[in-house]
C-alpha cells in the first residue's frame, strides 16, 4: 500500500506539477500571446502612425510643392509684367528720344534756313553795295574825266587866246643846264 500511496502521491504531484506546468505554460503562452498581441497592436499603431505621418508629410510636400509652384508662377507673371513694362518704358523713351531728335532736327533746319536766308541776303546786300560802289566809281570817274576834259578845253582856250594876243617867245622853253662846281 505504501507504494500505491507513494505512487498516487507521486502521480498527484506529477499532476500538480503537470497542472502547474500547464497553467504556467498556458499562463506563459497567454502572456506571450498577450505580449505578441500587444506587440502586434503596437506595430499596427506604429504602422498607422507611420502611414498618417507619411500621408501628412506627403500632404505637406504636396502643399509645399503647390505653394512653390504658385510662387514660381507669380514670380514668372511678375517677371513677364516687369519685362513688358520695361519694354513699354523703353519704347516710350525711344519715342521721346525720337520726338526730341525730330524737334531738334526741325530747329536745326529752321536755324539753317534762317542762316542760309541771312547769308543769301548778306551776299545780295554785298553785291548791291559793290554795284553801287562801282556805279559811284564810274560816275566819279566820268566826273573826273569830264572835269579833266573841261580843264583841258579851258587850257586849250587860254592857250589859243594867249597865242593870238601875244607873240610867242621860245626862250622860256629852253631846258635849264647843269652847273658844274
Amino acid at each position: 500500500d505504501g507504494l500505491k500511496e507513494a505512487s498516487e502521491l507521486f502521480d498527484g504531484r506529477l499532476r500538480d506539477i503537470d497542472k502547474r506546468l500547464k497553467l504556467s505554460s498556458e499562463k506563459r503562452a497567454h502572456e506571450v500571446e498577450n505580449s505578441v498581441s500587444a506587440i502586434r497592436k503596437n506595430l499596427i499603431d506604429i504602422e498607422k502612425r507611420m502611414e498618417e505621418q507619411k500621408a501628412l508629410m506627403l500632404r505637406e510636400l504636396k502643399e509645399t510643392r503647390e505653394t512653390i509652384e504658385h510662387q514660381i508662377h507669380e514670380f514668372q507673371v511678375a517677371f513677364d509684367q516687369e519685362k513688358q513694362e520695361s519694354l513699354k518704358r523703353e519704347e516710350q523713351a525711344q519715342k521721346r528720344l525720337q520726338s526730341s531728335l525730330s524737334k531738334m532736327q526741325e530747329r536745326i533746319d529752321i536755324h539753317r534756313g534762317a542762316m542760309e536766308s541771312r547769308i543769301k541776303q548778306l551776299k545780295e546786300d554785298i553785291q548791291d553795295a559793290n554795284q553801287r560802289h562801282e556805279q559811284e566809281n564810274m560816275r566819279f570817274e566820268e566826273q573826273v574825266y569830264l572835269e579833266i576834259k573841261l580843264v583841258q578845253e579851258a587850257i586849250e582856250l587860254e592857250v589859243e587866246e594867249r597865242g593870238r594876243s601875244e607873240a610867242v617867245s621860245y626862250t622860256h622853253l629852253t631846258l635849264p643846264t647843269k652847273r658844274i662846281v
